[in-house]
């Protein structure tokens, strides 16, 4: 998924999981960069309890 726009976009969710149980999880940023787009900018993480 690409994430890239031209224009300022504000509050854009790009990605959402729920775990089925309570308790410890990972998540792991994978970088698969482009010659036009490579990196990645993470703002912030919720965690919903």
């Amino acid at each position: 998924m690409s994430a890239y726009t031209a224009t300022t976009t504000y509050r854009r969710d790009v990605y959402a999981f729920a775990w089925p149980t309570a308790g410890n999880h990972n998540i792991k940023v994978v970088v698969v960069g482009t010659a036009g787009h490579p990196r990645v900018d993470v703002d912030a993480f919720v965690v919903l309890k």
